[in-house]
């Protein structure tokens, strides 16, 4: 019988969900960083939920004002899921996850409340399998990668700010953004600029490690440097520091409905693991 538990507290909710989400950091990679970082402010962890089938077999958890983030088995619980949270977190703006997961859920939710869906961006969940060098002619003229520092914090929060805002996540947020990038810098996110001849073209971002797993994310060239090769010279070279540091599992999101960008970390080792979807709950 599949039931569905709300958690009083991020220590419960690991205690249930821990070994479900370790055993696989890939397809899990969203839980298991969005609760690392937010596990110290209970205050921010507006909905810790486990799904269980003779054991824990799917976890859900929100944090504030973000979606729900859904990972493992929880379609033959999302009528459930959806009644408990109508009562635990009616203000739940949208969901993400595998898509099968996810669209089982929306449905759910809006034969509940009565709220209208939005497909927001259908991704692909990417794990890097065999890291391919770009060489040749695969940037401008040679390159160089450094590490961001905090001394590259106004540049970064500048080209976050132009990330969100081209491919509308988190709304273009414009405020925060500096402090956001310093939290980053600082709780051992790697972040990499791709450099000619002493000018950044380039950036990516991965986080630090949990439980051998790391998302790279995002990745940005400004739009007069793209065409070149420096996107995927920068998430190689970034990669590669990864992988160096010890790393097990280096994982990133591409929009599915982007060929390019898809394309470009195939050439350079990445493979599927998974489709997602984000749904956005409108009233």
């Amino acid at each position: 019988m599949t039931d569905v538990v709300l958690h009083g507290s991020p220590e419960e909710f690991w205690a249930a969900a821990g070994d479900l989400l370790t055993a696989d950091p890939v397809q899990h990679t969203l839980p298991l960083t969005v609760f690392d970082r937010a596990r110290s402010d209970e205050r921010a962890l507006a909905t810790l939920v486990t799904v269980h089938d003779d054991g824990p077999c799917g976890a859900a958890l929100r944090v504030f004002p973000q979606v729900l983030v859904l990972s493992g088995t929880i379609a033959p619980a999302a009528e459930s899921l959806a009644v408990l949270l109508g009562d635990a977190d009616p203000a739940l703006n949208g969901v993400t996850g595998p898509t099968a997961e996810a669209d089982a859920f929306a449905a759910e939710w809006t034969r509940l409340t009565g709220a209208a869906v939005r497909t927001r961006r259908t991704l692909r969940l990417h794990r890097l399998v065999d890291l391919v060098e770009p060489v040749g002619a695969s940037t401008p003229r040679p390159g160089t990668a450094r590490r961001g520092t905090e001394d590259d914090v106004d540049l970064l929060a500048r080209w976050r700010l132009e990330f969100a805002t081209e491919v509308q996540v988190g709304g273009g947020q414009k405020t925060g953004l500096h402090d956001i990038t310093l939290a980053s810098l600082r709780r051992g996110d790697l972040h990499v600029l791709w450099e000619v001849d002493g000018t950044p073209l380039s950036w990516a971002v991965a986080s630090a490690p949990v439980h051998g797993m790391s998302r790279v994310g995002p990745v940005y060239t400004p739009s007069a440097h793209r065409g070149n090769g420096c996107a995927a010279a920068v998430t190689a070279a970034l990669s590669r520091r990864v992988l160096d540091a010890g790393t097990s599992h280096v994982v990133l999101f591409t929009d599915a409905t982007n060929a390019v960008t898809n394309a470009l970390y195939e050439r350079i080792g990445y493979r599927v693991v998974d489709e997602f979807v984000e749904i956005e709950f409108v009233s």
